[in-house]
């Protein structure tokens, strides 16, 4: 009888064990959109704050100067970059393995690029230049 019982209780463990794997197994590729979305939302939250900087600028008019940290990452840990495109008046973010958003900005005329750190956005005559600090 005790034999019988311990052979019932592994072979519940057991089902029960493959179930649980069964349901990770199917829950992965949810997993794996979600954690795209995500980084699509944190990089279209960063590239909104440097949109609006540049946009500050723009409105500001000549004379206006700001510091600003750029972060190295995004919040949940990654690399990306900003780029200023006068030619298409846009700014985009590339962010992780082929992420990327772009977003129409006010600005036409930009010098220089964003670099991770502290940095420094003037309006010089209409041409928003950007430096390190």
């Amino acid at each position: 009888m005790r034999g019988q019982s311990a052979l019932e209780l592994v072979i519940l463990l057991v089902l029960s064990l493959l179930i649980f794997l069964l349901f990770l197994i199917s829950i992965a590729p949810f997993e794996n959109s979600i954690n795209l979305e995500r980084k699509k939302i944190l990089a279209k939250e960063m590239l909104m704050s440097a949109a609006a900087e540049l946009d500050s600028a723009v409105i500001a008019g000549d004379g206006y100067e700001r510091r600003l940290t750029i972060p190295a990452r995004l919040r949940d840990n990654t690399n990306f970059t900003l780029l200023a495109d006068s030619e298409t008046q846009s700014l985009m973010i590339i962010w992780g393995e082929g992420g990327a958003l772009g977003m129409k900005v006010l600005v036409s005329n930009v010098s220089g690029q964003f670099t991770h750190g502290p940095t420094v956005m003037r309006n010089v005559q209409g041409t928003i230049v950007i430096e390190e600090a």
